[in-house]
């Protein structure tokens, strides 16, 4: 005798999501754009109004980068919890990230559920073949009397056990996140030089930085106002500086900390003195900073920053034969940076 076998289509797990980008995560996609990238994942449709389980995913922006989380529950208990991050500064690659995720979850789930056989195709496998002869048909027995509703009822302790979901099965740990690819920003900022001339001296500077993970290197050019120095007998001198200078930062979070080189070009003009002169030397100076920073929106940034500088080699001004400005050891810089990254 020959039984045909009966074919299943595999389960699918159905879930209701509760998708949520917090304010300061800019450029994230919709909810339709993160359904979409799971649908293709897993080749069809899991999300539903009203299903049994329900998982909720969140993005928020990080120091860094992003984070997300994934957050499980079922019959409204907590069934699991999945946080990623990412160092990217654009919101898609978190995105991807939890959806991949979420779809490995989903399919894990899928895959650990129960099979159940249709009855119909307990019937079908149970039928005889339809190329056995059959057997001459007996007479159908008289009914039998219908038993009372007492009788029909089930005694208690034969009722069904009531049907226990099957707990869901571990999330898989998230994927790890890509590497930090090279950054380049370019900015300007406005400072203050106290001792690089005989007075505080505002100075501009136009910088480009490149960053990878936590190292970065900054190139800049600096260039201070004119400083005026005069005596009581109104002889004096101007005093012009341009510098081209260097820094290798450490990041942490939001602050960096910074070792600093720098080569400058200074130029004394006199007046007031018999015969005017201009001379002009170069100076070094290495250093130390310190840098907080604050991300304005996902490209632009504004970095406030403390600077103390040596200067090894000393310049000094001579007016009729006499020293009247000598530069110090010992200098500082404070100022402000508006940044912006133009490749990520």
């Amino acid at each position: 005798m020959t039984f045909a076998a009966a074919a299943h289509a595999a389960p699918s797990v159905f879930v209701t999501l509760d998708y949520q980008v917090a304010p300061g995560a800019v450029g994230c996609a919709e909810v339709s754009g993160f359904q979409a990238a799971v649908r293709s994942q897993l080749g069809y449709d899991p999300f539903r109004p009203i299903a049994e389980r329900q998982v909720s995913v969140q993005i928020a922006r990080s120091d860094l980068g992003y984070e997300g989380k994934i957050h499980w529950t079922a019959a409204g208990r907590a069934a699991g919890d999945r946080r990623l991050s990412t160092s990217h500064r654009e919101c898609a690659e978190i995105v991807n990230n939890l959806a991949f995720a979420l779809a490995v979850q989903i399919q894990l789930q899928t895959a650990l559920a129960p099979v159940t056989t249709p009855a119909s195709a307990t019937a079908r496998a149970s039928a005889p073949s339809a190329q056995q002869p059959s057997a001459p048909l007996a007479p159908l027995p008289s009914p039998p009397p219908a038993p009372s509703l007492s009788e029909a009822r089930p005694p208690a302790s034969e009722a069904r056990p009531p049907t226990v979901e099957p707990p869901l099965p571990p999330l898989p740990p998230p994927a790890p996140p890509a590497a930090s690819p090279l950054q380049l920003a370019v900015g300007f900022g406005p400072s203050l030089a106290l001792a690089l001339a005989p007075r505080p001296t505002a100075t501009g500077r136009l910088f480009v930085s490149a960053r990878s993970a936590r190292l970065s290197l900054e190139l800049a050019l600096d260039g201070a106002l004119p400083a005026r120095q005069q005596d009581a007998r109104g002889a004096g001198f101007t005093l012009d500086r341009f510098a081209g200078e260097g820094a290798l930062c450490g990041h942490v979070s939001a602050f960096a900390a910074c070792a600093t080189g720098a080569l400058s070009l200074i130029e004394a003009s006199g007046f007031g003195v018999g015969i005017p002169r201009t001379a002009t030397g170069l100076t070094a100076q290495v250093g130390a900073r310190l840098v907080a920073a604050h991300d304005l929106s996902a490209r632009t940034f504004v970095a406030g920053r403390v600077e103390g500088m040596l200067l090894p080699y000393r310049w000094t001004v001579t007016l009729n034969d006499t020293a009247t400005w000598t530069t110090p050891r010992v200098a500082a810089v404070l100022g402000v940076d508006l940044g912006v990254r133009i490749f990520r």
